[in-house]
């Protein structure tokens, strides 16, 4: 079993140091993220110090030990890529059944906004996934750098054969506070042209870490107390996730501390800022009341105006109505005149006609008499 030695100012007689010998059960800190097109660029170059790292000493970086395998050089392009390009090679030469499918690049989530309507998305699927692994942490002590080598090793390897992953690279980092390993690792087996399905299982991640944890116990025989779940690298270990809500709200709150009295004026001014829209906004309401007030007055003196002249209107329809009725009497009087002068004129002329008549009778039988 492992012992564990921290430096305290008392000579060790193993390494010539001033050292205090104490056993010290350590906790296992393990936790995982999966990879896609977007991130595994980044994974990289954090894991092999190409970009800039505050929690690492830079003088010390050159002792990190980096592994790469075969495979890796080719990945870096495009990962799903390469490894379609390898499966449909294994089948075209008959190495995986010919009904093999490989997996959709694309699935679609289904998720629940806040009022419970569902949303759906596409996300990419990921065939890669990074495990990062550490013993012990500044608190309770760690491995020196030469076991720590020995004993990640150990632990990679026992990761990649239990779920049948394919290690593409994987970084030992000792030049942060506390040693621990980065694994990148495609669950794409590129001996079988198969796809891990023990760790696509549900709660894998939390077998894993027990497996693990067992592993370094009965096969490793490092006295482990437990797991660090909630201690990894120095920060607190939650899942992904959660993390990277929870980093957004975090460096909010830094920038806050950092910002405060800016922040602070700012918040009085948008108060001042909202007080005199607020003010603005009342005295508009004030005066849009009074308007209204006015609007009301006026349209009650006008439905006063309608009334009375409706009122006049039908008055004077009454007299009309009644003034036609006297009229029709009068044209019915008017006609009855009319006939009564025209039956008196008509007799006078007959009796005139009926003398005539006679006359000329009379005057016809002289001539007749006085003819031969």
């Amino acid at each position: 079993m492992y012992i564990l030695t921290i430096h305290n100012g008392v000579m060790c007689s193993s390494c010539g140091a001033k050292s205090h010998l104490r056993n010290i059960k350590m906790k296992l800190s393990l936790r995982t993220e999966k990879l896609n097109s977007q991130n595994f660029d980044y994974r990289i170059d954090h894991n092999s110090r190409t970009t800039f790292s505050k929690s690492a000493d830079s003088l010390k970086s050159k002792n990190n030990i980096n592994f790469t395998s075969e495979h890796f050089q080719n990945s870096l392009e495009n990962l799903w890529d390469y490894v379609r390009a390898d499966f449909d090679k294994k089948k075209s030469q008959n190495l995986i059944p010919k009904n093999k499918r490989f997996l959709k690049k694309n699935s679609t989530k289904t998720t629940k906004d806040g009022n419970g309507n569902k949303t759906f998305c596409q996300t990419e699927t990921s065939i890669a996934r990074e495990f990062v692994i550490q013993l012990g942490n500044e608190k309770e002590g760690f491995f020196s750098n030469e076991d720590s080598q020995k004993n990640y090793e150990k632990i990679q390897n026992f990761i990649a054969e239990k779920y049948k992953l394919t290690v593409l690279k994987s970084d030992l980092h000792l030049d942060e506070a506390v040693p621990h390993l980065h694994v990148i690792a495609t669950s794409y087996s590129f001996k079988t042209g198969e796809f891990s399905k023990e760790f696509n299982k549900k709660n894998s991640y939390e077998s894993m870490q027990k497996e693990v944890f067992k592993f370094c116990k009965d096969e490793l025989k490092i006295d482990l107390e437990g797991y660090q779940k909630k201690e990894c690298l120095g920060a607190d270990y939650i899942a992904t996730s959660v993390y990277k809500r929870e980093k957004e709200t975090i460096q909010k709150a830094q920038e806050f501390c950092e910002n405060k009295d800016e922040l602070l004026q700012k918040i009085k001014n948008e108060k001042i800022k909202y007080r005199d829209v607020v003010l603005k906004a009342n005295s508009t309401i004030d005066e849009a009341g009074i308007h209204i007030k006015n609007i009301q007055k006026e349209l009650l003196e006008a439905q006063e105006t309608i009334l009375k002249h409706e009122a006049t209107i039908s008055s004077q329809k009454e007299a009309f109505e009644v003034l036609e009725q006297r009229m029709g009497i009068l044209k019915l009087q008017n006609e009855e005149l009319i006939n009564k002068k025209v039956s008196n004129s008509s007799l006078p002329l007959l009796m005139e006609r009926s003398e005539d008549e006679e006359l000329g009778i009379q005057d016809e039988e002289n001539d007749y008499r006085m003819s031969p």
